[in-house]
Parts: C-alpha cells; sequence; structure tokens
C-alpha cells in the first residue's frame, strides 16, 4: 500500500451550533518481505535494524520497544531472520519507523552448528557489502532468500556458497563467462594448457591471450565455474541436486584422468581453494569492503563451547552479535547518533 489515507471526524464546535469536519492525514503502512542483515539495540528498548527487503531494496529503520514487545516483533528482529515487515517511511527522518514484523521462515536452525552458521554470516556479510541503500533487486533477493533457505535444511556442501556467489554477480548484472575466452572468443581450456581468470573482464582468458598476475586455474576448476555458472541461471534447480551433478563429474573426471589415484585426490583441495578464491576476486570490485567472515569466524567460540560443537545452547543471540562485531560492519555509534539527530531523546523513551 502507497500514498497517504485520508480519515474524516465530524463535531460540533461548543457554542456555535455548526457541524466541521476536520480531516487528518496519516501516511499509509508499507509491507514487503524482507531479511535481517544487521542489529543494533538504541536506548532501553528500541533497536535500529538495517534489512534487505524484496519491494524496496535495503533500507534501515528504528524499531519502537523492539525489545519489550512479544506481540509486534516476537523473534523477528534478529540477524539471518526472514521476515515480513511493516513499516512507515517519513519525509523528515534517514530511518524508516518499524511497525510490525512477522517470521516467514525459521532461523534457529542457521546457528545449530558451526558450517552452517559460518556460511550464513558470509551470505549476509556479501548481501550487506553489495547492496545500495533503496536500490530494488528482486534477484538479489531471491539469491540471499534461497541461499539461507537451503542453509537451514542442512550443512551447506563444497559447492552451495560458489553458487550463491555467481547468483549475486548474475542478480548484479555482472554474470561472468567462462565458457569462452573474454579476449579472443575461443574455448578456454586446452590439453596441456590452463585457463587463467580475467577479474577486469568479467571472466577468464585461454593461455594463449593469458597475462601474467592472473589466477591460473585447474581444468577441474574451470569445469567447476563453467557448471555452477550454468546451474545459477536456472533458479529453479534444488542446491543439493546442482552439488551431486559437479560431484558426480568431478568423480568421473579422477576416475578417467591419468596419474595414480593418490595424486589425482591432491588435487580436490585445490579445486576448492581455486574456486573460493575466484569467485572472491570476482565479487571484489562491486563490494564497498573485503569480505571478512570466512576469516573471523572460524576462530569464534560461543560462551562455553568449542569449535565444532553445536550452538544449541541459548547463546545463539550473543554469538552473532560476536560474530557480526567481529567482521567490523555494525557501525552502530554512527546509527546511534544518527537515531537521536532524527528522532531525539523525547521520543525514543
Amino acid at each position: 500500500m502507497t500514498g497517504t489515507e485520508i480519515f474524516s471526524r465530524r463535531g460540533l464546535r461548543a457554542g456555535s451550533g455548526r457541524c466541521y469536519l476536520w480531516v487528518v492525514a496519516r501516511r499509509a503502512s508499507l509491507s514487503t518481505p524482507a531479511i535481517v542483515l544487521r542489529t543494533v539495540d538504541f536506548g532501553e528498548s528500541d533497536r535500529i535494524v538495517t534489512v534487505l527487503s524484496r519491494d524496496f531494496g535495503k533500507f534501515t529503520g528504528i524499531a519502537k520497544g523492539a525489545k519489550r514487545s512479544r506481540r509486534r516483533f516476537s523473534g523477528a528482529l534478529e540477524i539471518f531472520a526472514r521476515i515480513r515487515l511493516d513499516f512507515q517511511r517519513r519525509r523528515d527522518s534517514q530511518m524508516a519507523f518499524l511497525e510490525r514484523a512477522v517470521v516467514r521462515a525459521p532461523w534457529p536452525a542457521l546457528v545449530q552448528s558451526i558450517p552452517r552458521y559460518t556460511a550464513a554470516v558470509h551470505v549476509i556479510e556479501v548481501a550487506d557489502k553489495i547492496s545500495v541503500e533503496h536500490e530494488v533487486g528482486d534477484d538479489l533477493f531471491q539469491a540471499i532468500d534461497a541461499a539461507l533457505d537451503c542453509l537451514g535444511q542442512a550443512d551447506p556442501g563444497r559447492f552451495v556458497l560458489r553458487l550463491f556467489e555467481l547468483s549475486v554477480l548474475a542478480a548484479g548484472g555482472w554474470r561472468p563467462r567462462f565458457d569462452v575466452c573474454v579476449v579472443c572468443g575461443r574455448a578456454p581450456a586446452a590439453p596441456g594448457h590452463a585457463a587463467s581468470l580475467d577479474v577486469d573482464g568479467g571472466g577468464v582468458r585461454c593461455a594463449r591471450c593469458a597475462r601474467d598476475g592472473g589466477l591460473r586455474l585447474h581444468p577441474e576448476t574451470l569445469g567447476c565455474l563453467q557448471l555452477l555458472e550454468a546451474a545459477s541461471r536456472n533458479h529453479r534447480a534444488p542446491r543439493f541436486e546442482v552439488e551431486g551433478e559437479i560431484e558426480a563429474w568431478l568423480e568421473c573426471r579422477r576416475e578417467a584422468g591419468p596419474g595414480a589415484p593418490a595424486s589425482r585426490s591432491r588435487a580436490l583441495p585445490r579445486v576448492d581453494q581455486e574456486l573460493r578464491t575466484a569467485l572472491v576476486l570476482m565479487l571484489g570490485p562491486h563490494l564497498r569492503s573485503p569480505l571478512r567472515a570466512l576469516e573471523v569466524l572460524p576462530h569464534l567460540r560461543a560462551p562455553g563451547e568449542g569449535i565444532g560443537k553445536n550452538l544449541g545452547n541459548g547463546s545463539e543471540a550473543s554469538f552473532a552479535e560476536q560474530s557480526v562485531e567481529a567482521t567490523g560492519e555494525v557501525a552502530a555509534a554512527d546509527r546511534v547518533e544518527a537515531a537521536h539527530m532524527e528522532w531525539g531523546p523525547g521520543q525514543l523513551g
């Protein structure tokens, strides 16, 4: 709903005997599916929340009384939460006024294990750093939503995050080309010659067009990139099914390739590392700052827990705040200062 709602009320002015009509204008509420990216507690009961919405892009709003309200925001304003958000925009404020939020999909499963949690924080960090305030992008929202849905079902496989990163690049209009050389248009791979990554060109170069300094790609790495890029075009393809197809392709390559089985198996970690490095490099020019979650999170421990143990001990929220602070992405002071300037201490009690 958009625009302005008009309400009328009739009444008698005392002593005049005349009937007057008062017209009261109130801005209508807006509603959209959204994903919570960041939260900052403000004052005793309020919370400042940054979300990525399907219909209005990324924006920040203030939820008054969020920490005490069980009716309007119960369990909804937490990192990873996928919600239906009702809010108002005000002309004299940079922040939206959040009225109500309802959870669309449960989020606690994302903090039940270190692999899920680490992957989910990476998804949220990419979403936050690649999106622009109020820039609407339905494809980006769908990519983030699908990735969190997949991680909520099971621990991430080898290719879930790589498929997500390619989907994000495609949503932003930066879909890379791995099937042909970006310079000459020939097939990038040839027997005995490795292709190399060309970040500026948005794809790969063949051995003939390769330049110094480019990341050389193992043939299996290039093949995986091609399969992942094709899968990212099919939004209906289940993530687990895509992983199975790529694993089967790699197994065929291992069985058909030359060399002893032990030497072929040692190539697998190299493929995983090259895939991760290649896609992080492709994302780099489109991010506001470098990605930190995958480097920081493996070193974090929930209170009373060790790495590799479940986190289902009630410490999900504190562990989430710990990791978000570690990535350096919550500009709490700036947002709190902005809220004070816009809303004033008297309106935030």
